[in-house]
């Protein structure tokens, strides 16, 4: 049970969290707070400029934050001109309100009610405009950074992470490899350790299994045979075979860009550019 093997401790929790989120967002609040510190402080007395400075700064990271993952899972760059104009505008009003809003409601948590609120109207001109400008700047930054990635890539960067044993990784990934295959055969079901399997072909709708005793077809697909079998034992060396490595016998130039493999048994198999060098790694070549 992961609850008996994983104990947690200080060092523990230090090496799962998440230390550079954490760390940006820390130096964006005291970098903003810096900032609208002295952008204010010509406008506030010195009792209201520096807490509306430290709230602002902690406003902007959390908000910024959020903004992040807006950009980074609405792939805005693949729309049209006219599109990302029309929901950026409504994205900067709506980072606008929350951040005022929550800025205003922190401050009106913070501040005694006998305040003088009046004194705010000045640096609401500026709190409007250095707000624009670190939306259209966090906006900018995001959006470049996350072009380049498919909605495959974007996943959620978590602030915690529970790393899983080694032993209970290895003894997961050993379960889930198949260590062996059953086939219709007849009337017959024939059971195939994995071991004596030399290679499968893609036929169609089915794969070809090619063992030790013989051929056999089934029903199923390359690409779970790929993600079941043990990856230090069958090598995805082209489109339409996977190969056991422990039948290998030589491995030769076949053209400009691909090999031939020769197994024990005679046959002789293509081998992709890219097979290739799944085969080298695994072969430590």
């Amino acid at each position: 049970m992961l609850s008996e093997t994983v104990k947690f401790n200080i060092k523990d929790m230090l090496t799962i969290v998440n230390i550079r989120i954490i760390t940006l967002h820390f130096c964006l609040f005291l970098l903003v707070s810096f900032v609208l510190f002295f952008s204010f402080n010509p406008f506030l007395p010195q009792e209201y400029a520096l807490p509306d400075a430290i709230i602002s700064g902690l406003v902007f990271s959390a908000v910024t934050g959020m903004l992040r993952l807006v950009v980074k899972y609405s792939h805005f760059h693949s729309l049209s001109f006219l599109q990302r104009v029309i929901i950026h505008t409504a994205l900067g009003i709506i980072y606008l309100i929350i951040r005022i809003g929550l800025e205003c409601l922190f401050l009106y948590a913070y501040l005694p009610l006998e305040s003088n609120w009046e004194i705010f109207i000045p640096v609401i001109p500026v709190r409007l405009l250095i707000a624009l400008m670190a939306y259209i700047l966090v906006l900018t930054i995001y959006d470049r950074k996350y072009a380049a990635e498919s909605p495959e890539d974007r996943m959620l960067e978590p602030v915690f992470e529970i790393p899983e044993p080694e032993d209970s990784k290895e003894e997961a990934e050993k379960i889930n490899y198949l260590e062996r295959v059953t086939v219709k055969n007849g009337h017959k079901v024939e059971i195939i350790p994995v071991e004596e399997i030399i290679f499968l072909e893609a036929e169609g709708d089915y794969v070809k299994i090619h063992t030790t005793d013989g051929r056999f077809l089934k029903e199923q697909t390359m690409k779970y045979f790929e993600n079941s079998l043990s990856p230090q034992q069958f090598v995805r060396i082209h489109r339409s075979y996977i190969l056991n490595v422990n039948f290998i016998v030589q491995i030769e130039l076949y053209e400009k860009q691909s090999q031939l493999v020769k197994l024990k048994n005679g046959i002789q198999l293509k081998v992709s550019r890219s097979g290739y060098a799944t085969l080298k790694k695994v072969l430590d070549l």
